[in-house]
């Protein structure tokens, strides 16, 4: 079946699609080059939907645990594949050496550093997470993505959620 014309997955406006996926099957990947071998394109196929999500300068990624290891890993992906913003959430902005470093490391006087928004997040304090969306939704209008980086359980009194540990999570939910 040949992929749908691109008009098909280019995003509707603003605030209609009321948290309903835009585009379907998202692939961060990059493209594949001459010299991959048939096993190596395969992976690195980049869908129609995939190609329009990247190349969108509106297009809008939240990653929260942004400042180490894999959070951090997601924001120099997203930055390296797509052309959108990034909204990295961090505990204390300025004080994520490593998140610093990086984007210390970016162009200057390019759009690099301006691509991304160091915002403070604590996943624990839920005036915080509610804080914050109401932020990105009138900053931005949208999210397209969301990279929960960060693992923390809610209690049900202070934080989102009802489970308190690990033996309570509804797993037939959870890997559906």
């Amino acid at each position: 079946m040949p992929p749908p014309p691109l008009l098909d997955v280019c995003p509707p406006p603003n605030n209609i699609y009321h948290g309903m996926p835009v585009y379907p099957n998202v692939n961060i990947s990059s493209s594949s080059s001459p010299d991959d071998d048939d096993d190596r394109k395969k992976r690195r196929n980049v869908s129609v939907a995939a190609s329009a999500c990247n190349a969108d300068n509106e297009v809008v990624f939240v990653i929260t645990g942004a400042s180490w290891s894999m959070g951090l890993q997601f924001v120099r992906e997203l930055m390296g594949r797509t052309h959108g913003r990034i909204v990295a959430c961090v505990l204390r902005p300025g004080s994520a050496p490593d998140l610093d470093a990086y984007l210390g490391s970016l162009i200057v006087d390019g759009d690099d550093q301006r691509r991304v928004d160091v915002r403070r997040l604590n996943m624990m304090d839920a005036e915080q997470i509610d804080r914050l969306v109401e932020e990105v939704g009138s900053t931005y209008g949208r999210v397209d993505g969301l990279f929960n980086v960060v693992g923390a359980l809610g209690g049900g009194k202070d934080t989102p959620g009802l489970e308190t540990n690990i033996g309570q999570i509804d797993w037939g939910w959870a890997m559906s």
